[in-house]
Order: C-alpha cells, then sequence, then structure tokens
C-alpha cells in the first residue's frame, strides 16, 4: 500500500473498543481504497454477495458468511453486483471483553481470529442467525444506555464464543474465465431447471469437461455447488418474506417442494417451516397466564 492510502487508511481508524454499522442497501457499493485500523472487524453478509480482499488475498462472501479481519490488515470491500445487499460490520477491542477476560486467556480466544473467511457450520446456523438479528436490533446511538451497553456486550461474547470456532475457508478466487461465467449463469438462472449438460453447451465445451474443470476451480462439484447457492436464496426468502415453503421452493429451481425440505433438512437439521418458526419465536411476544 502506498504512502497515500497509508494515510488515508490512518484517517479511518476508530478510536473506539466497540462500533457497530449495520446497512441495508438497494444496491452494490465497494469501498474505493484499502484500509486498516486498530479494532478486529467482524464483517457478516445478512443478504446478498461481496467479495472481501485480506492482504491481498480474496474471499467471496455470500449470505450468512463471515470476514474476521485482525488489527493491521490491510482490507477493502467490493460488490460483485448492483443488487440489494444487507450487512453488519461489528468492530471490537479486546478490552472490551475485559469482564470475560479470565475465560478468554485460559481459551486462549484471541490467539484463534485469523484474519479470512468463516464459514458456520449448518447446525449453528439458526442460532447464529438469531444472535445476529439480535445484535443488528441496537445501534450506536442505543448503547449510551448502561443496560443496551451491557445487553450488547453479552450477546458479543456470545458471537465471540462462536467465531473462535467457525472453521476458517480457503481463499478461493476463481480465475479461469470459463469457470467464472459459469459461475455467474448459475447465479442468474438458479430458478430454472439446470443441468451439467445443459450449462455446458452454454460455454461451448463437453459436459465431462466442464465437470472436471469446475470441480478444479472451486473445490466441488457442479449439482452440489447448485444446490448450495438454492439453499442460499431459499434461506432469504424464508427470513425475509411470508412466501409459502412451496412457493420458495418453486421459486428457488427445486423440483419439487418435498426434495426441497429434504435437502433443507438434511443442510441444516430442522424443515423450512420449522427454521420460520425458530425465527418468528425470537420476536414474538411472549405470554404467560397467572398462577390460578
Amino acid at each position: 500500500m502506498d504512502e497515500q492510502s497509508k494515510q488515508i487508511a490512518f484517517e479511518h481508524r476508530l478510536d473506539c473498543d466497540f462500533y457497530i454499522d449495520n446497512m441495508e442497501l438497494d444496491h452494490g457499493t465497494s469501498m474505493p481504497y484499502f484500509h486498516y485500523h486498530d479494532l478486529y472487524e467482524l464483517f457478516y453478509v445478512r443478504r446478498g454477495h461481496k467479495r472481501y480482499i485480506i492482504n491481498g488475498i480474496s474471499y467471496d462472501l455470500s449470505a450468512h458468511e463471515f470476514a474476521l479481519i485482525s488489527p493491521g490488515d490491510v482490507h477493502r470491500s467490493v460488490s460483485l453486483d448492483n443488487l440489494p445487499q444487507s450487512r453488519l460490520i461489528l468492530y471490537f477491542s479486546r478490552e472490551y471483553f475485559v469482564r470475560w477476560q479470565d475465560i478468554i486467556e485460559r481459551r486462549k480466544m484471541f490467539s484463534r481470529l485469523v484474519s479470512g473467511k468463516l464459514t458456520v457450520p449448518p447446525e449453528q446456523l439458526l442460532a447464529v442467525s438469531k444472535l445476529t438479528d439480535r445484535i443488528s436490533m441496537l445501534d450506536n446511538d442505543d448503547l449510551g444506555d448502561e443496560l443496551a451497553y451491557a445487553r450488547m456486550q453479552c450477546m458479543m461474547f456470545e458471537l465471540l464464543c462462536f467465531i473462535v470456532d467457525m472453521p476458517k475457508a480457503a481463499a478461493k478466487t476463481i480465475d479461469n474465465p470459463i469457470i467464472s461465467s459459469v459461475v455467474k449463469y448459475i447465479e442468474q438462472n438458479y430458478s430454472c431447471a439446470l443441468t451439467l449438460e445443459a450449462t455446458a453447451r452454454e460455454v461451448y465445451i463437453t459436459p465431462s469437461y466442464l465437470s472436471s474443470l469446475f470441480m478444479k476451480c472451486t473445490g466441488e462439484n457442479f449439482n452440489s455447488y447448485l444446490r448450495k447457492i438454492r439453499l442460499e436464496r431459499a434461506l432469504e426468502l424464508i427470513e425475509n418474506s411470508d412466501k409459502s415453503i412451496s412457493e420458495i421452493a418453486s421459486d428457488c429451481g427445486f423440483s419439487s417442494p418435498n426434495y426441497f425440505k429434504d435437502v433443507f433438512r438434511r443442510t441444516y437439521g430442522v424443515s423450512p417451516r420449522e427454521y420460520r418458526h425458530r425465527l418468528a419465536e425470537e420476536y414474538a411476544p411472549k405470554f404467560k397466564l397467572p398462577d390460578d
């Protein structure tokens, strides 16, 4: 990074122990420059896609994925499209967690916070999604209240406990122009009845060559990648729309509602309906009749 960029980065350092940046956008945005700061940064994609470049390494993020940036690491975020997006950014220092210092030291928690992409295990997705939703309901203005501030600290420590154990994903920047176009084609047409053979015809190569090239460049096969994209879009619709499960299955390209339910349960451990129900429970008023 040149001296001018370093100066710009320095001017954007955050002189605090904690800061929350919660944003809903109807279009893509990209940071115009690389920067660094003295806090840890946890970037969470709630909806849409983002590319995070950390110390020269690119990580592509989809909904419910994190990028973790350690203090002093040079980074920048870039939008891959101009579609609506929602993201939550949390900045924090070690000092912010001082009340749990003994546990943090014994478990060596901060030594396990290494810059990169973090993948939420499917069995923890519901819990992490609900926790980040609760965190996003507060903002910096609320934290002037001591009870709100204490609540945020507790939620942040719970999130810290999650992220220190999350597997760190390898960077997967696709440099092959054929596979880049295939990935874009899948993301634009996932709701259709896509097949390996039909997609191979779109890029003028044989299905067998596409299959081997796709595995080499992405680390997964064509059908599993397509299924992952469909499930990600289904999660967004379950969380952010009132469409029925059958409508969501159709909109996301699944051949039948029953097949969608089976795939969803195998991946996330609950049915689509149960996932929606548990999310709704988090915010539903709780009433208890008085004892007789």
